[in-house]
């Protein structure tokens, strides 16, 4: 990977893929006596006071810088009419235990952006599935829990689809748009 979080470009296709880094801020990566442990620990707090059921230490977050440059991607996309896939490991919607711990701010920045297509995510080995302001959100299955089958799926991209071909316990989808 050429950093913690980047993006790709298919400009023949107008694409760009954009690889975030949801365990950038966790409590099992490096951040012990950094600012990063600052913003985790603020992040938490809040979870907690709130009560939300993703206030759990598997879970990761985006620091603010990687939430600005998130941003930064989806204005410059948008404003090309460039179509966005993003990709992590924490799923962001719809909501559960296993989600990112900034969803709702992650969300926030995300709805305001049509030139998402689509958000892959995983973490949550159940699978999950649903729209928020249009973008749909696709956590695909974990293969941890297959004995006797497999779980994965192949993308591919199109000009108007994304088509998922799931394998073993992973459902098949295609997203017109």
């Amino acid at each position: 990977m050429p950093s913690d979080y980047y993006s790709i470009d298919l400009p023949r296709l107008k694409y760009r893929f954009i690889f975030l880094n949801s365990n950038e801020l966790s409590t099992y990566s490096n951040v012990t006596d950094t600012a990063k442990l600052t913003e985790l620990t603020v992040i938490k707090n809040k979870l907690k006071t709130e009560g939300r059921k993703n206030n759990q230490n598997w879970n990761g977050a985006f620091s603010n810088e990687q939430l600005m440059w998130l941003e930064e991607q989806l204005k410059t996309a948008g404003s090309s009419n460039t179509k966005v896939i993003i990709c992590l490991h924490h799923p962001i919607f719809p909501e559960n235990n296993h989600n990112l711990l900034n969803d709702l701010e992650t969300l926030e920045i995300m709805s305001k952006y049509k030139c998402i297509k689509v958000v892959l995510s995983g973490h949550n080995h159940f699978g999950n599935f649903g729209y928020y302001s249009g973008i749909p959100f696709i956590t695909i299955e974990g293969m941890i829990e297959t004995e006797k089958e497999n779980a994965y799926a192949i993308v591919e991209v199109y000009n108007d689809t994304i088509k998922i071909k799931g394998r073993g316990r992973v459902p098949s989808r295609e997203i017109n748009f």
